[in-house]
């Protein structure tokens, strides 16, 4: 029963980060967005490698 409740516990505990880890870069894409409407993303470091990941998400869920 124990391992069982360690395996729950396991489960909620990484949905808790996926989703923290979701919003962070979600509210940083946004952010940035509203802040620096004139600036380009291929000029900016982070909007490289946010690209990156977002098309691939992208891609996948078409």
């Amino acid at each position: 029963m124990s391992v069982g409740f360690f395996i729950v516990g396991a489960v909620i505990f990484a949905f808790y980060m996926y989703f923290t880890l979701w919003n962070i870069v979600h509210s940083s894409k946004k952010q940035r967005e509203e802040n620096y409407p004139n600036v380009p993303k291929e000029e900016t470091k982070i909007g490289k490698t946010l690209d990156k990941i977002f098309i691939k998400e992208e891609e996948t869920e078409k």
